[in-house]
């Protein structure tokens, strides 16, 4: 039987195995920049279709590459993997809504689907304690608002694009916290260790957001 862990530990063991999800958002940048592009071309209605396919393969696609960098996105034995993936699985519940606008209104499709993907970053910010998923929430949902609502007839270019854009950005940054972590492991290896400290019961930080909340002043 594993000795039991703490939620702090659950959630490095989690970030350090998954490298906070960097590979799938590198997948995502680069099919959306592809996205885009066909938007030049093709039709309206085809670009429908299109977003549609690039958003269902971003995530096999981006499993596909843990694979072969083997970077293990669900890790066994730890729930927060789970709660990962599950996290990413929960977009497909607004299929049918994506679907009425595809009908309804197909300019505004990818509006509804950026809306809808930067918003399920916001379980990552946590999930990973990473700014960088604060970055891409609220840059992706911006970017979607914007490109669908002051460029309705170029939105299948505009917002692909800019999504694409913030996605890079964010490896950027996901890369630069992967690096911090690793220093910060080494350094930690390299000096005596202090003798363990136990958390009093309930009291459990992993995220700053959720410090504030709880904080008596408010």
């Amino acid at each position: 039987m594993m000795p039991a862990r703490s939620l702090a530990e659950l959630q490095q063991e989690n970030i350090q195995a998954s490298r906070r999800g960097v590979t799938i958002i590198a997948t995502a940048a680069v099919v959306l920049a592809l996205v885009g592009m066909l938007g030049w071309w093709l039709p309206t209605r085809t670009m429908g279709l299109v977003l549609f396919a690039g958003m269902g393969l971003i995530f096999p696609l981006g499993l596909l590459v843990n694979r072969l960098l083997g970077i293990n996105f669900f890790i066994k034995d730890n729930p927060l993997g789970t709660l990962g993936g599950l996290a990413a699985v929960w977009q497909q519940f607004f299929t049918p809504l994506l679907i009425w606008c595809y009908f309804r209104h197909v300019p505004q499709l990818p509006m509804m689907v950026g809306v809808v993907a930067g918003a399920h970053f916001f379980v990552y910010a946590w999930l990973y304690s990473s700014r960088t998923y604060w970055f891409l929430t609220l840059a992706t949902v911006a970017v979607a608002y914007g490109g669908g609502l002051l460029t309705p007839a170029h939105s299948f270019v505009v917002v692909p694009w800019g999504m694409a854009v913030v996605y890079a950005l964010g490896v950027l940054g996901l890369l630069g916290e992967n690096r911090a972590d690793r220093q910060r492991v080494g350094a930690s290896l390299t000096q005596p260790k202090a003798p363990a400290r136990r958390e009093p019961v309930g009291e459990i930080r992993c995220n700053p957001f959720f410090e504030l909340l709880s904080s008596p002043s408010l």
